[in-house]
C-alpha cells in the first residue's frame, strides 16, 4: 500500500495553487480563490516510536482495492484561502 503523509499532500496542494497563481500573473482574466475543497481517502496508524501517537496517511486511489485488512476513512477538508493578512481572499490572474 502506497501511503503519503497528510501534511505532504496539503503542502503539494498549496504549491500547486501558488503555481497557478504565478502562471496567470500577467493575464487580463482575473479570478478569486476563496475556498478549496479536498477529499482524501485516509488510514490511521499508530507509531511505535517515542512521541509517535496516531498518524493519518493518505492512500493512493489505486490502493483502495488492496486495503481489505485496514479500515479507510474519507477525510473532507474545506479550506479558506487567505492573503498575507490572514483574512482577505487572494486575487488570482489567469487560471
Amino acid at each position: 500500500m502506497e501511503k503519503f503523509k497528510l501534511a505532504d499532500c496539503l503542502g503539494a496542494s498549496r504549491s500547486d495553487l501558488e503555481t497557478v497563481l504565478n502562471a496567470g500573473e500577467n493575464s487580463e482574466i482575473k479570478l478569486l480563490i476563496e475556498d478549496v475543497s479536498l477529499e482524501f481517502q485516509v488510514v490511521a496508524a499508530s507509531e511505535a516510536s517515542a512521541g509517535g501517537g496516531v498518524k493519518w496517511w493518505v492512500v493512493s486511489a489505486d490502493a483502495s482495492g488492496k486495503l481489505s485488512d485496514v479500515v479507510t476513512q474519507k477525510l473532507n477538508l474545506k479550506l479558506k484561502v487567505v492573503g498575507d493578512d490572514g483574512k482577505s481572499p487572494i486575487p488570482m490572474r489567469g487560471g
